[in-house]
């Protein structure tokens, strides 16, 4: 509100550097945007960050890829859903949604439409909420510096009730701007978490050479060499040698992540 002191989020920070992350890191051209609620001050912020990020790396505009939603889960999924429907695959790499409510929405839509987050469509989304860690696979997040802007409006409202002038209108802002979160440790821990929280509610044991079994069965180019799946094949061993690929990786960690969201907990079995 102009006039009154404001600690706002770094909005434009944050989608730019998601873009980084998605063309500069993965190589990715095609990026979905879906959109929050057109009278948000900061789902047009983060909007306006992403045609920035267009522009400046010289990337084509296709507003057909300008997807509106409504900051909600439910939204997303319809809002996605709708702009998929009747396509074989999606016509975009990647989807940065203005939320974390929506970028779950997206990964239930895309999963919906056939397709593997995030072998065949990469999403990231802005928040860095709780749930965010914990959908598998978990997401690529901008987290806010709450901790930051929380001492900041604490400053600002001790200036104020001593009475001494504060900054006005929308120039207050955290020091740093919002991080991008990756991945990697969270997802990690939120399957760790999910396994054990299988395990608690009694839900069936899953052998381990059930999964290798998917990942034959699924992997399609398969090692130079015939590699049997025995105990006695050290099979682990032979994978890793001759087919180390990230195709391989992705499809293991698909199948992983398909029996933890089934409830399921992996058992050393026959590998132990």
């Amino acid at each position: 509100m102009d006039g009154v002191p404001s600690v706002l989020t770094d909005n434009r920070a944050g989608i730019l550097e998601a873009m980084d992350h998605l063309v500069d890191v993965h190589g990715i051209r095609r990026i979905a945007f879906l959109k929050g609620p057109e009278i948000n001050h900061e789902a047009k912020a983060r909007f306006a960050a992403y045609r920035e990020a267009l522009a400046s790396r010289g990337l084509e505009e296709d507003p057909s890829l300008w997807i509106q939603g409504d900051f909600t889960r439910a939204g997303a999924v319809r809002a996605l859903s709708a702009h998929c429907r009747g396509q074989a695959k999606p016509d975009f790499q990647a989807v940065l949604a203005a939320n974390d409510e929506m970028a779950i929405g997206a990964l239930e839509a895309l999963r919906e439409h056939g397709c593997s987050v995030p072998r065949d469509v990469a999403i990231v989304g802005f928040d860095n909420i709780q749930d965010a860690q914990f959908v598998l696979p978990s997401l690529t997040t901008v987290g806010q510096l709450l901790i930051d802007q929380g001492r900041t409006a604490a400053e600002l409202a001790a200036r104020l009730a001593r009475e001494r002038p504060a900054p006005r209108g929308r120039a207050a802002r955290p020091a740093r701007p919002p991080d991008l979160v990756r991945v990697s440790s969270p997802e990690r821990r939120g399957a760790r978490l999910a396994a054990a929280r299988a395990r608690r509610t009694g839900s069936r044991a899953v052998d381990a050479g059930r999964v290798i079994a998917q990942l034959e069965s699924q992997f399609r180019a398969p090692p130079p060499r015939p590699c049997p799946w025995t105990p006695s094949a050290a099979p682990w061993r032979c994978w890793r040698k001759n087919a180390g690929t990230k195709a391989f990786l992705d499809t293991f960690q698909e199948i992983l992540n398909g029996e933890v969201a089934s409830g399921n907990h992996i058992t050393a079995g026959s590998l132990s």
